[in-house]
């Protein structure tokens, strides 16, 4: 069983929770993470606060989630916590890594997840693993 710490981004605009044993590292415009015990990958975690169009809908994160499952022929639409969600996953230009997207949020804001690993990496029991831990990471992602 994994042990769970709140994360709040400086502004306390954004809470989710991380596994305790990972830690944060630098990373220009995102939050970004990585497992200090074994790295098993790097997730990113990058909010936008979308712009309201005059006449456009409320939710405009939704709007571009239900593109995305729209116009990415990978991407499939799930729930993970409040918040739905479209999933897919796509190689590196040098097909070394794998790069899993998770793109939730509500109403204007929206949040890109990334979970980077190794090509080979992929198939293994601890990827499996690691990616439900992501999805519990994505799913507690909170507004304030």
């Amino acid at each position: 069983m994994t042990d769970y710490k709140l994360f709040t981004t400086p502004s306390e605009e954004y809470s989710w929770t991380l596994p305790s044993n990972w830690e944060q590292y630098e990373e220009e415009g995102s939050y970004a993470f990585f497992n200090t015990t074994s790295w098993t990958g790097n997730l990113r975690i990058t909010p936008m606060v979308l712009q309201e169009k005059p006449g456009s809908q409320k939710n405009n994160a939704s709007r571009y989630i239900e593109d995305e499952i729209r116009e990415n022929e990978q991407a499939i639409k799930m729930d993970l916590g409040e918040y739905e969600c479209a999933f897919y996953k796509s190689g590196t230009r040098d097909d070394d890594c794998i790069i899993y997207y998770w793109i939730t949020g509500k109403e204007n804001t929206l949040f890109t997840c990334t979970f980077t690993i190794d090509k080979e990496q992929e198939l293994s029991k601890e990827n499996e693993v690691e990616l439900n831990v992501i999805r519990q990471v994505v799913a507690s992602i909170r507004i304030k």
